[in-house]
């Protein structure tokens, strides 16, 4: 009886081990920093949206100005408002677009734009009139994601979209975000963390115009009327792997009536814990899932 019970041990322990190296590879992935960010955190009409990781602040423009809003995505991490635009506001940064980029926002709206990127119900946006290397990220006329710029393409300028698969013009919170490779001109567009479509546009800094609209446009834009949160713009591409992440929900290990929280911080009290239940037997493993702390 004795040999059983060390046997047992030994695979407790075994499967402890496991149990720990599993988690730590998923736990520990370390989340991109955005050069902008900007959470529309405001509670005061008219405010400038702060660039809470950058000093790329917006100035707002409209009357009324776009209004605070206390509907959000998401409550944690901690995430007190978002910022409601009638079709008229808007708010302006610099254009501080890179060559190779990543931009995610948190949208809810019904707005519909053109089949062009300079004519979308744009989130973000620095057109110029004519060709010229410029961009527009938002929706098309059938309410689906559109990304679209002007550059370099077949030895030629042109201008050039890529449009999504699903609709997200449905007045519910997604995600979405693009990616831009400016060496190979790929587009990449994610809804809800998941891969929605892939094209090529023309290649070239995207900054013709120094100014870039959030919720609004230059250049015969549809207006964008709904909510944006937590805009954020990455001078890298991020891997979809990494944007999936961002929006998914993590694994969390607890143990019956012992609720065990991952922030996405070190997770090596974690782990250690975790273990330790497994290797002492204290019940069955189960899994819970929160938002990923970003």
């Amino acid at each position: 009886m004795a040999s059983k019970f060390n046997t047992l041990g030994r695979i407790s322990a075994l499967a402890g081990i496991a149990l720990i190296f599993a988690v730590s590879t998923t736990g520990a992935m370390a989340a991109s920093t955005p050069t902008n960010q900007w959470k529309f955190d405001e509670a005061t009409a008219g405010a400038a949206a702060v660039d809470s990781v950058g000093s790329n602040s917006g100035t707002a423009f409209g009357n009324p100005a776009p209004q605070p809003s206390t509907e959000v995505a998401y409550t944690s991490p901690s995430n007190p408002g978002s910022m409601q635009f009638d079709g008229q506001n808007y708010y302006e940064v610099a254009n501080t677009l890179s060559a190779d980029f990543t931009i995610c926002a948190w949208i809810k709206t019904l707005s519909t734009g053109g089949d062009w990127h300079w004519i979308g119900a744009n989130i973000i946006e620095a057109e110029v009139g004519g060709y010229g290397l410029d961009y527009g990220f938002g929706i098309d006329n059938e309410g689906k994601l559109m990304f679209g710029n002007g550059g370099e393409m077949n030895g030629a300028g042109n201008d050039n979209n890529v449009k999504g698969m699903t609709v997200v013009a449905d007045n519910t919170w997604h995600e979405v975000c693009v990616t831009r490779n400016n060496t190979t001109g790929e587009i990449i567009l994610f809804v809800d963390g998941n891969q929605d479509a892939s094209g090529f546009t023309g290649v070239g800094l995207l900054t013709a115009n120094p100014v870039a609209r959030i919720a609004s446009g230059t250049d015969g834009a549809v207006p964008f009327v709904g909510l944006i949160d937590d805009l954020r713009l990455y001078t890298q591409i991020l891997p979809g792997t990494e944007i999936a992440s961002n929006f998914e929900t993590d694994e969390v290990i607890y143990q019956s009536g012992v609720g065990l929280a991952n922030t996405g911080n070190d997770s090596r009290a974690l782990l250690a814990l975790g273990g330790s239940l497994l290797l002492a037997g204290a019940g069955a493993i189960a899994f819970a899932r929160v938002k990923r702390a970003s």
